[in-house]
């Protein structure tokens, strides 16, 4: 994480290129230019697709007794995107929010709480990519909005989403995941869109108010997007424009001007090939939602009916190896 005084020096020398982003620390203003995008098309297609979900949804989800909604962001995220799950949630007695801001997780609740009178609200500040939540066989919905999944690097070739999917649905058997994913690939579109998505600036000042007593200061940097047609990917980039030192104490590291680090990525795939991968972890597409101005899909994804078995054997050990690490 961005806050380990253990992992920066080491990712300032260069050993975690690719690191997924911890979105949750940009402050909701912070993302206000990207909005205001007219290109940056993801919220607005998310909720297109969603609102073509929603009558469909009902007679797949009212018997959840237990809500997980995982990083609900902002309190209008909440408002448009996981009360109406909710309310097709008949069965549903608990919910919880598990956000690493803990603003964030703790005002999800509140809306909740004040919205459904006998439902049981909980938050939690944590990442949940890390430690995925158990319901101890409880019939749990998995609520994964805001597209954050795509922001989990690739694992041995497989989008780290799947590998956190597989440990979520291998630990939770009923469980059913309810999320989003980017299926544009058109270049043009996403250069467009990402250009004024301010993903890196946010970093760049999270992380001076948090180390900037070893001289980091993140106007010694420019911030950047850029499309990675190798591996179907957005990469977040941010470049030294001057030499800097920061010191850490028992750890001087220099970065030379010109330097360039990936510090997130957001991976885009095919409808077919996010299939596929749901597949290979032994899991299966339960349906799947697309309005048709939207390239955004809302996938509902429980374990495969027959087996539900990983046909990757390496795969329960990367995840454990990610999770230690």
């Amino acid at each position: 994480m961005i806050d380990s005084f253990d992992f920066l020096p080491r990712f300032f020398r260069g050993e975690f290129q690719g690191e997924a982003l911890p979105l949750a620390y940009l402050a909701p203003e912070e993302w206000e230019g990207a909005y205001a995008n007219p290109d940056y098309y993801l919220p607005r297609h998310e909720l297109l697709s969603l609102s073509a979900a929603l009558p469909h949804l009902a007679p797949l989800l009212r018997n959840r007794e237990v809500i997980f909604d995982l990083g609900p962001g902002t309190p209008d995220a909440v408002v448009s995107k996981s009360l109406p799950v909710i309310d097709l949630c008949a069965a549903a007695a608990h919910y919880k929010s598990i956000d690493i801001n803990r603003d964030f997780a703790d005002t999800a609740a509140e809306i909740v709480a004040r919205r459904y009178q006998d439902i049981a609200t909980y938050a939690e500040s944590a990442d949940a990519f890390l430690q995925p939540p158990t319901t101890f066989g409880m019939p749990a919905l998995f609520l994964l909005m805001g597209l954050t999944g795509a922001n989990l690097p690739r694992v041995q070739g497989v989008p780290g989403i799947f590998h956190w999917m597989h440990s979520l649905l291998s630990a939770n058997p009923s469980g059913l995941v309810l999320t989003s994913f980017d299926t544009n690939l058109d270049v043009a579109l996403l250069e467009r869109g990402y250009a004024g998505v301010p993903i890196g600036r946010g970093w760049l000042a999270t992380v001076e108010s948090r180390i900037g007593w070893t001289g980091f200061r993140a106007v010694d940097f420019r911030a950047f997007n850029r499309w990675d047609d190798t591996g179907g990917q957005i990469v977040v980039c941010i470049q030294a424009t001057r030499d800097v030192s920061l010191d850490f104490g028992s750890d001087l590291v220099h970065v030379a001007r010109g330097r360039i680090y990936n510090i997130g990525v957001s991976i885009k795939l095919p409808d077919h090939s996010f299939r596929g991968y749901v597949e290979l972890i032994g899991g299966e597409v339960i349906d799947a939602f697309r309005h048709p101005e939207s390239a955004v899909v809302i996938y509902l994804i429980g374990r495969a009916t027959m087996s539900g078995q990983s046909s990757l054997p390496f795969i329960d050990r990367v995840v454990g190896e990610a999770v230690r690490a």
